[in-house]
């Protein structure tokens, strides 16, 4: 799991996103990011530039360049947004919807990480090994909550491209 120092509650509820002291590595592995995602989207600009004599050549080019320009978009904006906060509305208290969400974790099989106060992590493996975990961080307020999933790999910790929808899915389903 990534390293969430000092992370601030009251204050990540306030602005809408994690707020904690990221370490030098994670700041240097979002550069990394951004830097892959213009990387693809330079590329695909430059075969959309292209001139080549054979059609299927051409098909190819400007498939190529759609695919690799709109990855690299949405790699952007996923690691622009990986630390905002999503709110959900709920008809329960604090304290029913803690309850639900522990046995939530239980059912799905989440290593429950931390559970403080009004302060839940659960972990879970992508695979058998603990290389790829994806960390859902959620804080709980009365009648809403507030969450996130990041991602920690083992080299590079790309953003979570869609875990984060299914689990507002199931939060929603959960708390209404």
């Amino acid at each position: 799991m990534r390293s969430l120092r000092n992370l601030e509650i009251n204050q990540s509820i306030e602005r809408g996103k994690l707020v904690y002291d990221e370490s030098f590595m994670d700041k240097f592995d979002g550069a990394i990011n951004y830097l892959i995602s213009f990387l693809l989207i330079f590329i695909s600009i430059c075969l959309s530039q292209l001139n080549t004599q054979s059609e299927n050549d051409f098909t190819f080019e400007i498939i190529f360049a759609i695919l690799s320009g709109t990855f690299g978009l949405y790699n952007l904006y996923r690691k622009l947004m990986e630390k905002r906060l999503i709110k959900i509305k709920s008809r329960f208290s604090a304290k029913e919807i803690k309850e639900k969400l522990l046995d939530f974790a239980i059912k799905e099989e989440y290593e429950i990480y931390r559970q403080s106060g009004y302060c839940l992590i659960f972990n879970s493996s992508d695979w058998e090994i603990d290389l790829y975990k994806k960390t859902r961080i959620i804080f709980i307020r009365d009648y809403e909550i507030y969450f996130t999933v990041i991602q920690d790999n083992s080299r590079l910790n790309r953003p979570v491209y869609t875990t984060h929808l299914f689990l507002k899915r199931a939060f929603k389903k959960l708390l209404n």
